[in-house]
């Protein structure tokens, strides 16, 4: 199981029920490394290529809402990061809260 532990101390309680919501739709996805960035993620629901290294998806969500998407999680997931909080908009650490 993919946990998230220390990541979510720095990002509000908004955000951490988003990033909780999306890691639990991420069963059944596939990860295909594109390059050293960029991944496309297949599955259940509309696929989706990750940029990492500009910080968005081909599905919108990412840049939108500031906080990563579905597919994101998932090359999260894939790759072990434990820390996401890296990947938020700074609209939504405590810091910026406070």
């Amino acid at each position: 199981m993919f946990v998230i532990t220390e990541s979510k101390k720095n990002v509000t309680e908004y955000a951490e029920k988003v990033i909780d919501r999306k890691i639990n739709k991420s069963p059944g996805f596939r990860v295909y490394q594109i390059d050293q960035s960029r991944y496309e993620v297949t599955g259940q629901m509309k696929n989706g290529i990750v940029n990492l290294e500009s910080r968005n998806c081909t599905c919108g969500k990412w840049k939108f809402s500031g906080i990563p998407c579905t597919h994101a999680m998932i090359v999260f997931k894939e790759l072990r990061y434990q820390h996401c909080s890296a990947w938020v908009s700074s609209y939504f650490t405590m810091k910026t809260y406070r």
